[in-house]
Order: structure tokens, then C-alpha cells, then sequence
């Protein structure tokens, strides 16, 4: 179904107010995990919102990689915290081999983030993840309800033992995005299964040549703003303009002319 002349005019207000705003400023906070890890976090509190999004990154990166959509995010009203791992960022153990059980344990550093936010007033939560940090929000959200959407960028049936096809059952009818690239070919492959074994709203999204995880918010400039109008969904007040949104252009410069160009979306 075509989103309806509403939602196409609020869509492009919240566009040109993205734009407009002033970005907002993240700060650095420090979190301890159930068994005593100490995380490292970007974390920003949005005045008067009860909305929020927590960020993991994909193995080897850090919680910078997500400044580009914590910008978007920002602006549009969520509360964001974007994690260090344990053993990456300024994180602990970071540097250090990591094992089966350190990765097995992330769920913990999942967990400290949801509480943070949760102390931070924020009552619905989503979940953003690439490649690792996919898998591992899909985890988090099937164990916890409190979950009410995913975004999964360059997902896969599992990362460092890390697997998400029960996970994504268990998850249930709430919504998820699934977004990868045509050149990633385990992800491409395996993605098409995830969303197969999804059981509620599912938008499914190849970009051509954008990469793999985080990398494909840098070669497709509108896959950011795609993001945060589609985590802004459930709060649109006019139901029947709950539509799934196919191509936001916020008029960001691509970093690779040519590449990132959406192949096909799937509602």
C-alpha cells in the first residue's frame, strides 16, 4: 500500500526539521554490567521523551560508528545510547582476545544499556544493530519484551556463536527492518532467511555495493533518515498513516557517488 498524501507531507516536514535543528550533543558515560564489566557509551537524553534507541556496533568497531544516526535520531526526539562492547571502544578488555564466553556475556552489556535508558525516563525501546550487534538485539529482544522494534543492518544466522533464527521466532509479531547489501554475500543470503522466520511487519531492504554493517550508513545517504522515520512510526497519531516508508532523501551528500542505490524494498 502507498503511503497516503499525510504521511508523505509529515514525512517531509520531519525531513526538512531534521536539517534544520541543531545537533545535538552526546556525552560519554560509563556503565557496569551485571558481572562487573565496566562499558564505555555515547549516550543523549532528549527532553520530554519517553522514546529511546539502543545502538551495537559490529565486532572489531565502537560506538562511534554511529554517529551519523544518533544525529538523526537525536533530532527527531529519541534518547539514544550506543555501547561500547566489552573488549572494543574504551570499553574493558578492549584490545584483548576475545572468546566464545566473552561473546556469549554481551547480553550483559545489552542489558546495562536498556537500564540506563530506562533510568532515563524512556519507555519504549528499540533495538539498532550491525553484523554482531544485530544478531545480539535480536537475542536481547526475543528475552525481553520491553523491545518494541529492531533494525537489523547486515544481520546473519550467527556471528562469533552468536545466532539469531530462534531469536527472531521468539521475537514475535513486533516489527523489524532488516537492511543489507547486495556485495555482502553472507549477510544477503542469510538475511533472506531471518526474514522468513519473522512472524510480524517485516521491512526488508538490499542496498547495491554499500557494504557491510555500519559501512552502509556511510555509502547511502538516505539509509540514516530511512532509519529514524521508520522507528517513528508507531508514533504517528493518525493510524492509518502507519505506513512503511520506502525512500526518505534528507539531502545528505552520498560518500560514494553511485553506490548504496536501493535494489529493492520489501514491506
Amino acid at each position: 500500500m502507498p503511503p497516503t498524501p499525510a504521511i508523505v507531507r509529515l514525512l517531509m516536514l520531519l525531513s526538512i526539521l531534521l536539517l534544520l535543528l541543531p545537533m545535538a550533543q552526546a556525552k560519554t558515560i560509563k556503565l557496569r554490567t551485571s558481572d562487573g564489566v565496566q562499558l564505555s557509551a555515547d549516550a543523549h537524553v532528549a527532553a520530554n521523551s519517553t522514546r529511546g534507541v539502543l545502538l551495537v556496533h559490529q565486532s572489531g568497531k565502537s560506538s562511534k560508528d554511529w554517529q551519523m544516526l544518533t544525529d538523526v535520531l537525536n533530532r527527531a526526539g529519541f534518547s539514544t545510547a550506543a555501547i561500547d562492547l566489552r573488549g572494543h571502544g574504551q570499553s574493558d578488555k578492549a584490545g584483548s582476545a576475545l572468546v566464545e564466553a566473552d561473546y556469549l556475556n554481551m547480553a550483559k552489556d545489552l542489558d546495562a544499556g536498556l537500564k540506563w535508558l530506562r533510568k532515563q525516563g524512556v519507555k519504549d525501546v528499540a533495538c539498532v544493530g550491525a553484523s554482531l550487534g544485530a544478531n545480539l538485539c535480536v537475542r536481547a529482544a526475543a528475552e525481553d519484551g520491553a523491545f518494541t522494534g529492531l533494525v537489523l543492518l547486515s544481520p546473519a544466522i550467527k556471528y562469533n556463536g552468536i545466532s539469531s533464527g530462534k531469536a527472531i521466532r521468539e521475537y514475535g509479531e513486533r516489527p523489524v527492518s532488516i537492511v543489507v547489501s547486495s556485495d555482502d554475500r553472507k549477510s544477503s543470503s542469510q538475511s533472506a532467511i531471518l526474514k522468513g522466520l519473522a512472524k510480524g511487519d517485516v521491512r526488508y531492504e538490499v542496498l547495491d555495493g554499500a557494504g557491510h554493517g555500519t559501512e552502509m550508513l556511510y555509502r547511502s545517504a538516505p539509509l540514516a533518515p530511512d532509519i529514524g522515520k521508520w522507528l517513528m512510526q508507531p508514533y504517528l497519531k493518525n493510524p492509518e498513516d502507519r505506513q512503511p516508508v520506502k525512500t526518505i532523501d534528507a539531502g545528505m551528500p552520498s560518500a560514494q557517488e553511485g553506490k548504496g542505490k536501493k535494489l529493492q524494498v520489501h514491506q
